[in-house]
């Protein structure tokens, strides 16, 4: 009889733990485990930080936008990613890291590419695409990348660039 009454608040103390266990009010994550990363990179990529401020991206005054584009993608073809970031436009700059930057053109690097003609919609803007092959895990597609150049005090500077693959 006493090894049953033993057995018995055994259990009861086992059910009483486990109750009380469940039981526990469930916490809200603090502020700090909802931050989001400063950099946000396709296929998490890493979480350096990219720089707050960069200067603006000025073409050499001896280099057209074209010649600018053409030298950018033969770089990035002879994988000299930093020499490439640096050519990066601001936005780019202001975004991501060389790390980051050298990561994504490895995982999808460039086969080939051609410079379109450039278009002018206004004396101080011109827009130059670009047709992209891509290896990697981009085996075999082609997007057309587009720079927007702008200018500033009569030299042009390389503002932003936008990706779409090609229709």
């Amino acid at each position: 009889m006493r090894e049953k009454i033993i057995i018995c608040l055994v259990v009861l103390f086992g059910l009483f733990i486990l109750i009380s266990g469940c039981s526990k009010p469930v916490q809200p994550p603090s502020p700090q485990s909802m931050t989001p990363p400063t950099s946000v990179f396709p296929m998490g990529m890493g979480r350096e930080t990219p720089a707050t401020t960069v200067e603006p991206t000025v073409l050499p005054e001896d280099t057209t936008p074209e010649e600018y584009v053409e030298k950018y993608y033969k770089l990035l073809t002879e994988k000299k990613y930093g020499e490439a970031f640096a050519m990066a436009p601001v936005e780019t700059r202001q975004r991501d890291t060389t790390q980051n930057f050298a990561k994504a053109r490895e995982s999808m690097p460039i086969k080939n590419f051609k410079v379109l003609k450039a278009k002018k919609p206004d004396e101080n803007t011109i827009e130059v695409s670009v047709e992209l092959e891509l290896g990697g895990m981009a085996q075999g597609q082609i997007w057309v990348t587009t720079w927007t150049f702008i200018k500033q005090d009569g030299k042009w500077i390389a503002q932003k660039t936008h990706s779409l693959p090609k229709q």
